[in-house]
């Protein structure tokens, strides 16, 4: 079955709206989804959908959303608050899991706004104050800088990749702050600059810098993720 259109805020102003979908994912029941379009004061760009709904009849309801960008807390807050409106009356936990573009539904989202029963948000990805402090850090000095990149939806935030006294290294900035560096070795390849750790891991990690700039990370199973070239 196909995802509901599209929810903007341009097109809750003025009216109220309100639309139900039925969502069947294996065995979990029918469910429905309903809006007030017009309580919901986001930004005009901002756009979400639903994935899935599911719940026990009795105690929790959670909601998985598609969302088209990175947006603040109190945006997510709005958002999470004007969905389960009806719901906070019937369950004692309603969660809301937001996905951004990309990111494939049932392997971690990006952040879960809880009612259980007052609002919490936690983030498993960048922010957008912690995307803008990463943003604003100098290039490091006293190397040559192969790249630098960032991820949105990868646990690993940003990677720089430099040379230094003939040394190739990475250094890979998690979303939650933390900071690891690693040396690499380069290896022959026809898609593009091909690094692998200096000491073999046993995933077999490895970073593919593609003709386009952008940076791909692999195991051994194939592509795990892309950052997109900052530097």
């Amino acid at each position: 079955m196909p995802l509901p259109s599209t929810v903007t805020a341009a097109s809750a102003a003025g009216f109220l709206a309100a639309f139900a979908l039925t969502v069947a994912c294996g065995d979990r029941s029918v469910e429905e989804f309903s809006r007030h379009e017009s309580d919901i004061a986001v930004p005009s760009d901002v756009a979400y959908s639903l994935i899935e709904s599911t719940t026990d009849g009795r105690t929790w309801r959670r909601y998985a959303l598609r969302i088209n960008n990175m947006v603040s807390e109190p945006v997510l807050r709005q958002i999470a608050t004007a969905e389960t409106i009806r719901d906070r009356t019937k369950f004692e936990s309603v969660s809301v899991a937001f996905y951004l573009p990309g990111m494939p539904y049932g392997h971690g989202c990006w952040a879960i706004a809880e009612f259980n029963p007052g609002l919490s948000v936690k983030f498993f990805g960048l922010t957008i104050e912690s995307k803008a402090a990463l943003l604003s850090e100098p290039l490091p000095t006293g190397c040559d800088v192969i790249g630098q990149w960032m991820s949105d939806t990868y646990h690993v935030s940003k990677f720089t990749i430099t040379v230094e006294n003939s040394r190739i290294l990475i250094s890979e900035v998690f979303f939650d702050g933390s900071r690891r560096n690693r040396e690499l070795i380069e290896k022959a390849s026809s898609e593009g600059r091909l690094f692998s750790c200096a000491e073999p891991s046993k995933a077999g990690d490895c970073w593919l810098v593609r003709a386009d700039g952008d940076l791909e990370i692999r195991d051994d199973e194939g592509v795990m993720a892309q950052a997109k070239r900052i530097h």
